[in-house]
């Protein structure tokens, strides 16, 4: 009995989530008894479509960004010649915008790879808090709702089935400033129309609505 071997793993990387479809060549496949393993996990549903050819679906990750081997174990007999397969975590290319009120509230976009496919639980983090609300766009792309933070920069973070990526790139919380106010000076009784002039100092109508304080000092 001839122990298998792999010659080619086709392709070399994929999401940490897993979920892709993997294609091993090599030789001496078939057998009654066919176990691909990616990183010591078992390959899902397993197809050996020739003695040289077979496909299985990659499970999922424990870990990412490093490169992990490829076993076949054929009745029982490990792959003499070992493939390698590269997990990828999320990894964001920018966001837009970059910087928002720190009273949070602001819809920013992250674009990256390495996202999923919107079958995941996928949240996204902002200076360690979690997004208002995240909205799962494509595989390079999510949508945040900014929540509150403290003034400065804040790191980014995705979190996939659990599991925590931090990104590189930083969110910027920014004090709200008032310029000018027109008129500066009214009755008592209220009832005057007032016009403010700055940067944030005058929150979104769903900021509002869900009656955040707002520090203008």
């Amino acid at each position: 009995f001839d122990r298998p071997l792999i010659r080619h793993v086709s392709p070399p990387i994929g999401p940490v989530m897993g979920g892709n479809i993997l294609t091993v060549e090599g030789r001496h496949f078939k057998g009654s008894l066919v176990v691909v393993k990616i990183g010591g996990k078992a390959c899902i549903g397993v197809n050996v479509t020739s003695s040289e050819t077979l496909e299985c679906e990659v499970p999922e990750s424990d870990v990412s960004n490093v490169r992990v081997p490829v076993v076949i174990t054929v009745n029982g007999e490990n792959s003499i010649v070992n493939g390698q397969y590269e997990y990828l975590g999320p990894a964001e290319k920018n966001l837009k915008p970059p910087m928002g009120p720190n009273y949070g509230g602001s819809k920013i976009s992250i674009f990256g790879s390495g996202f999923g496919d919107g079958r995941q639980n996928l949240a996204a983090f902002i200076g360690g808090n979690p997004c208002l609300m995240t909205t799962w766009v494509s595989d390079e792309h999510v949508q945040c709702i900014t929540p509150s933070g403290l003034t400065g920069l804040a790191n980014v973070s995705i979190q996939i089935n659990k599991k925590m990526f931090d990104l590189k790139a930083n969110f910027e919380f920014i004090k709200p400033r008032m310029n000018t106010v027109r008129p500066n000076i009214g009755p008592a009784y209220g009832g005057q129309e007032v016009h403010v002039d700055g940067l944030y100092a005058i929150p979104s109508p769903e900021v509002l609505k869900g009656n955040w304080h707002v520090d203008m000092r």
